[in-house]
């Protein structure tokens, strides 16, 4: 399991300065939009971070996407989401250095607790607009891991594993869609769907902390989903990531 490899590569006392949380996001780029689709009640674009943290970029920071936006509209690049949430990413930052400095152990954390997916499952295609797009849920590479969001492509060919992070599912929340009230901040809300459109319609959704993107068949929202566990920070505890591990016992602080 790869927290097993964090265990392995970083050390507790080094681990416990690592602060995770969601943070703004930078510059997007735009995947695809619903032009020429037919659907002429709504219509949608996708976006993806383009990965930057600004001018100054800081060495002891990374910005990892777990997933692509969508935004109810054609224009400019999104900033809110659903009920005026900001869209936002999450970001890794190791607190025992300066920005200035470069982190001897931020690569190792964000390849071991935050890894890539083992590999995608296709979840819809769309062919009949201006431009095709294909969107892929990500596979976690065990089941100590979750994928918050999706990414979507242009092509029928599974994205490179490196586009997306998985996250450890103890720093993430089950929820309950049908306790939330409306306009909450983690309520899955409906932007776009191809109803009477395809044989086997979708519905794009926004949800959760980071308003990510989600497709979901028909036009029946997650009943549940896993979420990022807070927009405030935290700081990364060995123990609590190892806790759904199998085999953790074996393993020994350093």
């Amino acid at each position: 399991d790869p927290l097993l490899g964090l265990a392995a590569n970083v050390a507790v006392g080094a681990l416990k300065a690592f602060e995770v949380k969601l943070g703004a996001l930078g510059s997007l780029d735009r995947v695809w939009d619903s032009t020429g689709t037919m659907q002429k009640r709504n219509k949608v674009s996708i976006w993806a971070s383009s990965g930057g943290l600004g001018t100054l970029v800081a060495r002891n920071k990374r910005q990892i996407c777990v997933g692509h936006y969508a935004h109810g509209g054609l224009g400019n690049a999104p900033d809110s989401g659903s009920a005026g949430e900001k869209k936002m990413v999450l970001e890794v930052q190791d607190m025992s250095v300066w920005g200035i400095s470069a982190s001897p152990n931020l690569a190792a954390v964000v390849t071991f607790c935050f890894p890539h997916p083992a590999r995608f499952h296709l979840v819809w295609a769309s062919l009949g607009g201006r431009a095709k797009v294909y969107c892929w849920e990500p596979v976690p590479p065990s089941a100590a891991f979750v994928a918050l969001g999706m990414i979507c492509t242009d092509s029928d060919a599974p994205p490179p594993l490196e586009a997306v992070h998985c996250v450890p599912k103890v720093l993430t929340v089950e929820v309950e869609t049908a306790a939330l009230p409306e306009g909450h901040k983690r309520a899955p809300v409906a932007l776009w769907d191809d109803c009477g459109l395809s044989a086997r319609p979708v519905t794009c959704f926004v949800l959760g902390l980071a308003q990510l993107l989600r497709v979901c068949p028909g036009s029946t929202p997650p009943t549940r989903y896993r979420d990022w566990r807070s927009k405030k920070a935290f700081r990364l505890d060995l123990g609590e990531l190892l806790e759904s591990v199998p085999g953790k016992d074996a393993q020994t602080e350093r």
